[in-house]
């Protein structure tokens, strides 16, 4: 059982985008199932990243929003921006991330079937912007471009703030040469979150570095 959490742990980190120090601090403890009343802002915005590595889409987005509405300066202002940037822009239900999750793990030993399963997933809930970009990662590393570019895009209109998209999308781009598509990318991602708190951005090395030569021109 416990290797089992640890696999899914894993899996959390590939599909969520969340940093690897953020899940360390994360499992030291379990989050409660309900959302607690009476925190702070910087707790309910913990407890929010908490509850997304778990896979409770529902309490992270409670969470994170208690937190967005206290107006406690630059904590409320980042669970805002984590919320529209790192969670599903609609309300999905549990099953489909479970889903999500399992259709990445295939793809680790079955990209064909990994693929059938994104694409049963994306016709189920055509409103889940997750699967659409993991199918576009997964095009990319086939070097199946054009069909990652039209599914990446969709997923943008299904959350134009969807950072993990907007990277793999850039990420495209930059394979085709395109350094104005790739950059107009980058600088949408760097005003959303100057951070880039998504661990996704460590699957593309070259990527990472024009990032890190954006944000010091913008410094």
């Amino acid at each position: 059982m416990e290797i089992l959490v640890w696999v899914l742990i894993g899996l959390l980190i590939l599909v969520v985008g969340v940093p690897i120090a953020a899940v360390c601090k994360a499992i030291m403890s379990a989050p409660p199932r309900e959302v607690p009343p009476g925190l702070n802002a910087q707790q309910y915005y913990d407890l929010g990243v908490k509850y997304k590595l778990g896979g409770w889409i529902a309490q992270s987005k409670q969470s994170l929003r208690l937190s967005a509405m206290m107006d406690q300066g630059a904590v409320s202002k980042q669970a805002g921006m984590y919320l529209k940037a790192y969670l599903p822009y609609n309300d999905i239900p549990e099953e489909a991330v479970s889903e999500n999750i399992s259709a990445v793990n295939l793809g680790i030993v079955d990209k064909d079937g990994a693929e059938k399963a994104f694409r049963s997933l994306m016709e189920k809930h055509p409103n889940f912007e997750w699967p659409f970009g993991n199918l576009g990662h997964l095009y990319f590393k086939q070097g199946r471009t054009e069909e990652a570019k039209a599914v990446l895009d969709k997923a943008l209109e299904i959350n134009p703030n969807y950072v993990n998209g907007m990277i793999h999308l850039a990420a495209v781009y930059q394979r085709e040469d395109n350094e104005a598509e790739t950059d107009k990318l980058l600088k949408d991602i760097l005003r959303i979150d100057p951070e880039v708190r998504s661990n996704v951005l460590a699957s593309y090395p070259d990527l990472a570095k024009r990032v890190k030569t954006l944000q010091q021109h913008a410094g």
